[in-house]
């Protein structure tokens, strides 16, 4: 009977050693690699495991779900609508002067500004 528990506490020595040892590895590779979470900057010091991506348009990092890497420019549909709004501003210009060539009695003016009721030509 001396006999087994002298072979089951040798066993459970050894089970306790060797469990130690590998914890003990494990520490110390962790250490060794030197690379800490979040410790993963690229080239432009954007953070991977962050999902920061470089834009090279922006010239920035941004996370692609948050930010489109677009460079911001105006659309040339937008481009397109102030020239139409500029024209229109010019044609009422030239509607304005050519009233006040012609003479206004009016003194109400409308939304835009400009009368063109009760015009009387003198």
């Amino acid at each position: 009977m001396k006999n087994v528990f002298a072979i089951l506490g040798i066993l459970i020595i050894g089970i306790l050693l060797v469990g130690c040892t590998a914890a003990e590895k494990a520490q110390t590779s962790d250490k060794s690699q030197g690379q800490l979470v979040g410790n993963d900057r690229d080239a432009h010091g954007c953070i991977g495991s962050a999902g920061y991506s470089w834009c090279e348009a922006k010239q920035t990092c941004l996370r692609p779900w948050e930010e489109k890497c677009v460079a911001s420019t105006q659309p040339a549909e937008n481009a397109s609508i102030n020239a139409d709004v500029s024209s229109a501003i010019n044609d009422m210009d030239a509607a304005s002067k050519t009233l006040d060539e012609v003479g206004s009695t009016s003194s109400e003016l409308n939304s835009t500004g400009y009368s063109m009721d009760n015009v009387s030509v003198e």
